[in-house]
């Protein structure tokens, strides 16, 4: 049951890619659009294969984390103005890495998917908010 609602959860990123559609933040709908792509394929292929990491998942796997590790840093720079919505995007990166990377908290998988969603959403408003400057919502 927790790999079929691992597979579901990554529609939670349907949230931030709506957001940009709604505040017409356009490098942030390509963004968004790239991490639910990558992610729906990195989860599909593997719940295909009964979650082992090999052949094609392995790939959309690699896929799906350089998106990840490129583009957080990315939208973070960019993002980055004195307000709300940046700093809770930043706690959320923060708790990411320590959940994942250094396992401070064993955590589902799930709730990675709904941090991460929400910090992009967060980082979504934190542009928007200052779209005379961001680029990422000209």
């Amino acid at each position: 049951m927790y790999y079929t609602y691992n597979f579901i959860s990554i529609f939670l990123f349907l949230i931030p890619l709506l957001t940009s559609v709604n505040l017409e933040c356009n490098e942030y709908i390509i963004i968004n659009f790239i991490w639910l792509t990558a992610g729906f394929a990195y989860h599909l292929s593997s719940f295909m294969n009964n979650y082992e990491v090999k052949g094609i998942v392995h790939l959309f796997r690699f896929i799906d984390m350089l998106s990840i590790h490129t583009l957080i840093p990315y939208i973070i720079y960019y993002s980055t103005y004195n307000n709300y919505y940046y700093y809770t995007g930043v706690i959320n990166v923060i708790l990411l890495i320590g959940f994942y990377y250094f396992n401070l908290l064993i955590v589902n998988h799930n709730i990675l998917h709904v941090i991460a969603s929400f910090g992009v959403y967060n980082a979504v408003n934190s542009c928007y908010l200052n779209k005379d400057t961001c680029h990422l919502c000209f």
